[in-house]
């Protein structure tokens, strides 16, 4: 499940430069931290949810949604660093959890609140590219929600 954010890379040069000079300039660095921090939970995240995975198949999905996560990151990384001059520093984690049903649950949660966060930095960009990326990232949240309730429904 290969998101189609990486088609959309081609905006990110429209980053360079990017900087102080919008309003709501602050409000955007920090939510691209928040989605950062989430992007970076949702990698261990899904890396934990493939380990617990029941079949072939389930892995084969998670880790094509955790490809598009580590994706999502990238660009949003790009962004940050445009905005800021500064790199975004990680660590990666690997929940526990009480069973797979329930990770699976919990990760359709995430997957939502990425939508919103996303939704919310997309009105604050008034490059038609930039919001394009971000519409794409959010298409690509969507398509995880679903494949997340077909692994549950199986």
């Amino acid at each position: 499940m290969e998101g189609t954010a990486r088609k959309e890379a081609s905006a990110l040069p429209l980053m360079h430069g990017f900087g102080k000079s919008f309003a709501g300039y602050h409000q955007f660095v920090a939510g691209l931290r928040e989605a950062l921090q989430r992007k970076t939970e949702s990698i261990g995240f899904y890396d934990r949810l493939e380990d617990l995975a029941p079949t072939e198949f389930h892995q084969r999905v998670l880790a094509g949604l955790r490809n598009d996560e580590v994706h999502h990151f990238n660009l949003l990384h790009q962004m940050y660093t445009a905005a800021t001059g500064k790199r975004f520093e990680r660590t990666l984690t690997k929940p526990l959890f009480r069973n797979y049903s329930h990770a699976l649950q919990l990760a359709f949660v995430q997957e939502v609140e990425a939508g919103k966060i996303f939704r919310k930095l997309l009105g604050q960009l008034h490059d038609t590219r930039l919001q394009m990326l971000f519409c794409v990232m959010m298409a690509d949240e969507a398509l995880h929600t679903s494949a997340l309730s077909f692994l549950k429904s199986t």
